[in-house]
């Protein structure tokens, strides 16, 4: 993120500012799923043998397992997006308005949650 470390709000409408602001987006984007994917992938097979014995006893099926895990892991998930957004949105210097501020926390955790369920698919094939 240093690389786009307090971008210009003066040119707003140049092209290479528009480049700026979409290549820190994308950075932040691929940086959230990507550390969140990893290790929803690596978590399952950790977790298979719990799953299936508590499975084939009849305790729960794997859409409550499923829905469960992922609720639980939300507050987790929540809080690093929202800290290191508050860091980039403010040092990429993208809009000082609080609603696009909490639009873009918002979207960050949607990747993050989103891409823990990807990881937690990808984990169980």
């Amino acid at each position: 993120m240093m690389l786009f470390w307090r971008m210009d709000e003066i040119d707003v409408g140049k092209f290479q500012t528009i480049q700026n602001r979409l290549g820190a987006l994308y950075f932040v984007a691929i940086n959230f799923f990507m550390m969140y994917f990893q290790t929803a992938i690596a978590t399952f097979p950790a977790e298979r043998k719990i799953f299936r014995k508590e499975y084939n006893s009849g305790l729960y099926g794997v859409l409550t397992y499923f829905i469960s895990k992922v609720i639980i892991e939300i507050p987790l998930i929540a809080v690093f997006p929202m800290l290191f957004t508050g860091l980039a949105y403010y040092g990429v210097n993208l809009n000082n308005d609080i609603e696009h501020f909490l639009l873009f926390g918002l979207g960050g955790v949607m990747i993050c949650v989103t891409s823990t369920m990807l990881g937690i698919f990808y984990g169980t094939l």
